[in-house]
């Protein structure tokens, strides 16, 4: 709990002075890392990097058979999807599969890990897709990003969407999810989030 110093002016009243102290205590800091923003994260792997850890972690959530049949989908649907493993949001979409399913996805790294650092350039392979997307759709791919039969889709998307956008007609019981915004106290990220987790529209970014 942070606490702000009081401050003191003098008043006049009839005809004396008085002194007046306000004081103001801060409240505990909530836009820090809230343990409902992300799962438990363990040993270092593919996907982010933080203060605590430098190198990554690991995906802890399991796969369901809906997961597993989705990412094998769109891997035989030739789909990418581009990410960096400092970065949250990749996390968490990859969160959204389960470790098992992440296996069968056509994940493509694009941070080069440089050692000290949290991060490094992108790969030439993601440098000359992030370009190709926006040349043909107009706006700057992020982390993740989808591509999905000729179109992009940036941000982290639901396993519904995802099966929508690639006609994925196979099992539908995604039993993985992320927090829900409504349930984030206020002054944390709500808003950010609920901006996140809208539905995309896709972008053309193949002839």
């Amino acid at each position: 709990m942070q606490r702000y110093l009081y401050s003191l002016w003098l008043m006049p009243i009839s005809g004396g002075l008085i002194a007046v102290g306000l004081i103001l205590f801060g409240q505990e800091a909530i836009a820090t890392r809230d343990p409902s923003l992300h799962p438990s994260r363990t040993v270092s792997q593919v996907t982010e990097t933080s203060e605590d850890n430098e190198e990554g972690f690991q995906l802890t959530q399991p796969s369901g058979e809906s997961e597993i049949a989705l990412a094998q989908h769109l891997k035989a649907q030739g789909a990418k999807l581009y990410g960096a493993y400092w970065a949250p949001h990749v996390y968490d979409q990859l969160e959204l599969f389960g470790a098992e399913a992440f296996e069968s996805l056509p994940y493509i790294e694009c941070a080069e890990k440089v050692e000290g650092t949290r991060g490094g350039s992108l790969t030439s392979q993601c440098q000359t897709a992030f370009t190709e997307i926006e040349q043909k759709s107009g706006f700057k791919a992020g982390f993740p990003t989808w591509v999905i039969k000729g179109k992009a889709y940036s941000g982290r998307t639901p396993l519904a969407e995802l099966a929508k956008y690639s006609d994925y007609q196979g099992p539908s019981n995604f039993e993985n999810s992320l927090p829900d915004p409504k349930n984030f106290r206020p002054g944390d990220r709500k808003q950010i989030l609920e901006d996140i987790l809208k539905p995309l529209q896709p972008r053309d970014v193949l002839s």
